[in-house]
């Protein structure tokens, strides 16, 4: 946590520890949103949304402690000269995210959950499996995965096939790791997918990275989806955002395109 929380901190600018918190767990203020492009971190809302603020706390505090950070009265942070040293001595060594420009395409956890169920039961369905447990237990995600399953025209275990080999082969032009990470997640027939030590080991990444590359696998394939009208275009539509702006800003806009005062 404190080599991941470190590359958010600058020697220059004096940055609200709230606003780097609030903005990789996707809480979308308007300050948050304003004050997260002002530190140029703003693709990284919501790659982390498990973080907690606890584990936040402990790692500034740890940080000030090694002489990384210096925290001023006001509470904002400025990196030490040994800050700047050592943050350049990971940036070498870490996983740089290619997907995180679409960082308001998607939910992240949504379509991890909604992606992983729909492959597990096509994966069983191919083995003409009816009884095992779903990795997802929420009544209507199970109802969503299973009217995509009945209403797919034409033969969705191949076209699943063909569609995940077209996006590993995407991916792997972006980032091998990248397909690795993707791939060896999946949960299937006689497969559990592997945990986040054999993850580590098998991909040569700290621990405290692989939420980076999950959130750049899952942009991925919410970007595939968004581009590539297929079968995952069919699971996960409707868990893909229509634009840059909320609904309500939308609306907003539609209602000023259309010539509607909005003051």
């Amino acid at each position: 946590m404190n080599n991941f929380l470190l590359k958010f901190f600058d020697e220059h600018q004096p940055r609200r520890i709230r606003v780097i918190e609030n903005t990789l767990k996707s809480r979308r203020t308007v300050s948050t949103l304003f004050w997260a492009k002002q530190y140029g971190i703003l693709n990284w809302t919501g790659a982390d949304r498990s973080l907690e603020r606890k584990q936040v706390e402990n790692a500034v505090a740890e940080l000030i402690k090694a002489n990384l950070i210096q925290q001023n009265l006001d509470g904002q942070v400025l990196l030490t000269t040994l800050g700047v040293l050592r943050q350049e001595e990971l940036a070498g060594e870490q996983y740089q995210p290619h997907f995180y420009d679409w960082y308001w395409l998607a939910n992240t956890q949504r379509i991890e959950q909604r992606l992983l169920l729909g492959i597990q039961v096509v994966s069983e369905l191919s083995y003409h499996n009816r009884y095992y447990a779903p990795i997802v237990n929420e009544y209507r995600e199970q109802q969503i995965v299973k009217q995509w399953l009945l209403s797919w025209r034409g033969n969705i275990i191949s076209d699943l096939i063909q569609e995940l080999e077209l996006f590993g082969d995407s991916l792997e032009s972006a980032d091998e790791r990248l397909a690795k990470y993707f791939f060896y997640s999946l949960i299937g027939h006689g497969i559990t997918g592997k945990n986040d030590m054999q993850l580590s080991e098998q991909l040569e990444l700290p621990g405290y990275q692989l939420p980076i590359i999950k959130q750049d696998a899952l942009l991925a394939i919410a970007a595939f989806a968004n581009s590539y009208h297929g079968v995952l275009n069919c699971l996960l539509t409707d868990l893909l955002a229509k634009s840059l702006l909320s609904q309500s800003a939308n609306q907003t806009l539609m209602l000023y395109q259309q010539g509607i005062s909005i003051s």
